[in-house]
């Protein structure tokens, strides 16, 4: 088996189409298969911190932008900056976000500004255990933002893999495109990261009644056909049961909702398509 993480980027550039949700429910859904996950939120909203009963009230609690930002060691505290951001919840482990993330594009300056988040998840130098993050678990999920900046392209350049969310729906669609153009072009160069794999579109939030929707799910899987992307088989349902979870700061496992099974069941057969691609992880550590 791989002893080095699979880092699983959610990336759309365009916002409200289910990243975080997405990025939640596959993290939990591969803890629950044994597999150790680590979740980084790089959203300034702070949505999978909040989905994850993750917390930044604490005052020794840092976020990710201080791990990016901040040298490895802090002299004041005597404390190792990773350790202080990373929050064990039971099921996964967790970076969280933060308001301070918001002032990334002017922080993370110079040179390798657009590869400290690779830099961090690969340095065994960070938390004084002599092992990087990519040797620790089996997964690092990445939340991301929905416009292209710093926080998304370090991102890109810290992934081997990236899943696209899309809506069935006309601006969805397009940004989903857009997206992947710029994917590729990272892909297509040898200085960035020419190894990055975009794993599958998957449609979220999917009313199969709606012949609209199913007229731009015919669109995406023709650029299957076409070989521009791949597309999963597996579709997400469209259900009031994520909005619900999501107004108490919930993951869809925690919420008690008696029409939540056919939602996790589209997530299993998601999270199942997705573990056919990855070959190497087919065994827990």
């Amino acid at each position: 088996m791989d002893n080095s993480a699979t880092v699983l980027c959610i990336s759309n550039w365009k916002g409200g189409v289910g990243k975080s949700t997405i990025a939640t429910t596959m993290a939990i859904s591969l803890s629950r298969k044994g597999y150790k996950v680590l979740c980084i939120d790089l959203d300034p909203s702070n949505s999978l911190t909040s989905a994850l009963g993750g917390s930044l009230a604490q005052k020794q609690t840092k976020s990710i932008y201080d791990v990016l930002t901040a040298e490895a060691f802090d002299e004041a505290s005597g404390q190792y900056v990773l350790d202080a951001a990373l929050q064990s919840l039971g099921e996964v482990d967790l970076i969280g976000s933060g308001e301070m993330l918001a002032h990334a594009e002017q922080s993370l300056a110079g040179p390798n500004r657009l590869f400290e988040l690779a830099d961090v998840l690969s340095d065994n130098q960070r938390d004084g255990t002599g092992k990087s993050l990519r040797e620790k678990y089996d997964f690092i999920v990445l939340d991301t933002p929905p416009e292209p900046g710093v926080l998304v392209y370090n991102a890109y350049m810290a992934s081997d893999d990236i899943i696209i969310p899309t809506l069935c729906e006309e601006l969805a669609v397009s940004r989903m495109v857009r997206t992947i153009q710029e994917i590729k072009e990272i892909q297509a160069s040898p200085r960035f990261n020419p190894s990055l794999r975009i794993a599958g579109v998957i449609a979220n939030r999917f009313d199969r009644n709606k012949k609209v929707q199913n007229y731009h799910l015919g669109r995406i899987r023709e650029l299957e056909k076409q070989g521009v992307v791949p597309v999963f088989n597996a579709t997400i349902r469209a259900s009031v049961v994520v909005e619900d979870a999501q107004t108490l700061n919930k993951n869809i496992f925690d919420y008690g909702h008696r029409r939540k099974e056919g939602l996790i069941g589209d997530y299993a057969a998601f999270v199942s398509e997705y573990l056919r691609l990855n070959e190497s992880k087919s065994e827990v550590r």
